[in-house]
């Protein structure tokens, strides 16, 4: 085209946007990623031309968190593709992004979604505020993400929720919360979350009100009867063996060495 036709790059060119650039740094950025560089004798300008082909899997059932009802979509490693379903779902313009690189080698493209007028403001101002503050030279998976986030990084117990199905994110943003997606990452960060967070099940969104919190309160239960069931049958056959009849805990107690 340039060879056929004369004027501004940006006009002749048809494939793809046409850009100026005279940042080298930028430059570099945009060549790694897929673009073209177009260099002009006698002229300072560059113009970065995109021509990038991305290669990534379409979207597909999670595999971690199937379901029988709702929706059957997936994020996958493109963070376009994810925020694109998460855009998807909020067609009023309240789902707001924020973009920022992690990492000085990588250059991870790490992107916030949360929804104006329901999330918090300094929740997600110290999200972002932690991600900035992240010193590492390459983001090799979401861990380092989740470390920034965390307020007691020795604990056992997990503290962002880590998902990889749109709808869950849907529901945890429409609570209120703050979602952290990460480029090459197939699961999304959502945080903050408390411990009934866990419990919650994708299932629960595409269910009637009643049935969904009745079985989020059954796994709870369920949760504290397996932690405290084992003790309490422990306690009683070894220590407290009075408060069975004599012929019951013979029986427990001969079956129970034998084993």
């Amino acid at each position: 085209m340039l060879l056929e036709k004369e004027g501004d790059p940006k006009e002749v060119i048809q494939i793809g946007s046409v850009n100026e650039s005279q940042d080298l740094h930028e430059i570099i950025t945009l060549l790694c990623c897929g673009g073209a560089i177009l260099f002009l004798e006698d002229t300072p300008i560059l113009y970065v031309i995109d021509a990038t082909l991305p290669a990534s899997r379409e979207v597909s059932q999670a595999i971690d968190e199937k379901v029988v009802r709702g929706s059957h979509e997936g994020f996958v490693e493109n963070l376009d593709k994810n925020i694109n379903l998460m855009r998807q779902r909020f067609l009023d313009g309240s789902l707001m992004v924020k973009y920022l690189e992690v990492g000085t080698i990588s250059r991870t493209r790490v992107a916030v979604l949360y929804l104006k007028g329901i999330s918090n403001p300094e929740y997600y101002e110290e999200v972002f505020r932690r991600l900035e503050s992240i010193d590492v030279d390459a983001v090799e998976s979401g861990s380092i993400i989740e470390e920034a986030l965390e307020n007691s990084p020795f604990s056992p117990f997990p503290q962002p929720l880590n998902t990889e199905r749109p709808d869950r994110v849907m529901g945890n943003l429409l609570e209120g919360r703050i979602t952290i997606m990460t480029a090459g990452n197939s699961s999304t960060i959502v945080a903050p979350s408390c411990f009934f967070t866990f419990y919650q099940s994708p299932e629960d969104y595409n269910t009637r009100s009643l049935y969904g919190s009745f079985f989020r309160l059954l796994r709870i239960f369920s949760f504290f009867v397996a932690i405290s069931l084992p003790a309490l049958y422990i306690a009683t056959i070894s220590f407290h063996y009075e408060l069975i009849p004599v012929d019951l805990i013979l029986t427990v107690k001969s079956n129970h060495s034998y084993q």
